[in-house]
């Protein structure tokens, strides 16, 4: 907790130092919605896992290196989710459970962008890795019988690990409105690592994300 902590002061002090330099580096914030997809080895053994919504968002310094080249460095507070959804019959009875796996991470994306610039707009595409810091997992699991439904919350982080790392590929644009500039982006994160402690399963997740900045 203590690195996490430093690494977001380092960031913030970055931040303070952008409004006092040349335009070549910009700060900003950026806002967005994901889509996770689950990578699970075993698979559950009963029902099926499937994709879940959730958001990002966070600070961001863009470094104009050149015309046509830049590095972006983000601190990002995000939220992954998996549902888990099966049935089963219980003394005649049709029993549902509905589980959702929210995984909570601080991560710093550092990406390379090829800028392809124009009068108003600057197209751009992305590579580079992710370290992720996990601060929270738990699994909400609602049980539906006879049209009553029960919920229970449970804490996962004693078989989880402490960070996760991912490769981004991203595309976007940044529209320039004098003052400020407008990001909309779209970013695949692939997940390497396994983010479930010790060696007996396998738990990864990639994640399609919107984004929308704001560069100042």
């Amino acid at each position: 907790m203590r690195k996490v902590l430093l690494l977001g002061f380092v960031f913030f002090l970055l931040s303070s130092v952008v409004y006092g330099q040349e335009p070549r580096v910009s700060g900003g914030l950026k806002i967005g919605g994901n889509l996770n997809f689950p990578n699970w080895d075993p698979d559950v053994p009963i029902g099926s896992l499937s994709s879940g919504l959730s958001f990002n968002f966070g600070g961001m310094i863009d470094f104009n290196i050149s015309k046509n080249f830049g590095i972006e460095v983000n601190i990002l507070y995000n939220n992954f989710r998996t549902n888990w959804d099966y049935s089963e019959t219980v003394l005649g009875i049709l029993v549902n459970y509905e589980t959702i796996f929210s995984l909570t991470t601080l991560s710093f994306p550092i990406l390379a962008k090829v800028k392809f610039p124009s009068k108003q707009a600057t197209p751009f595409l992305g590579l580079g890795p992710e370290l992720g810091f996990i601060l929270a997992h738990k699994g909400k699991l609602k049980i539906t019988a006879l049209g009553e439904s029960i919920e229970e919350t449970e804490d996962l982080m004693y078989l989880t690990g402490s960070f996760n790392f991912a490769l981004i590929l991203a595309g976007g644009v940044d529209i320039d409105l004098g003052q400020v500039k407008l990001t909309p982006e779209l970013r695949f994160n692939l997940g390497l690592t396994n983010y479930r402690s010790g060696n007996s399963v396998s738990r990864k997740n990639s994640q399609i994300i919107l984004f929308f900045g704001v560069k100042f």
